[in-house]
């Protein structure tokens, strides 16, 4: 315990000598710890975090193909989800998707929003405030 504060009185005195090796050294340490908060946030609300639904194991996602054309994964038209909708027997509920962009006004300059259009079928678990992301 002794050799362990003799060496921290040795660094304290050698920061204090060299000032500017300290800035460089707080900044240094200050942008590591920042970059670490930051990439662990998004790992976390992406990778870590359950999805919202109740039992996300069961959630799948379904795609429409076109040999033809190439499309292995394309989107469905609302007339094609209303007819896998309507004939569904396999899943329990069926809901739809789309991403969009929303242009947000108002008091200042106008943001552009990245979002998606949902139907009323997506069921999502109510996430406690406590939970959010941001």
């Amino acid at each position: 315990m002794e050799t362990l504060l003799q060496d921290v009185r040795y660094g304290v005195r050698l920061l204090v000598k060299h000032p500017s090796f300290m800035a460089i050294a707080v900044i240094a340490l200050g942008l590591g710890i920042g970059a670490n908060t930051a990439i662990f946030s998004v790992v976390n609300s992406v990778l870590l975090r359950p999805l919202p639904y109740a039992d996300p194991s069961r959630v799948v996602n379904v795609f429409e193909s076109n040999l033809q054309r190439g499309v292995n994964r394309g989107a469905f038209s609302y007339p094609d989800f209303a007819d896998v909708r309507d004939q569904n027997q396999v899943f329990e509920s069926v809901a739809s998707y789309h991403d969009s962009d929303f242009i947000l006004t108002g008091s200042g300059e106008p943001a552009r929003l990245e979002g998606q259009i949902v139907n009323a079928n997506l069921k999502t678990r109510l996430v406690p405030a406590a939970e959010w992301p941001f």
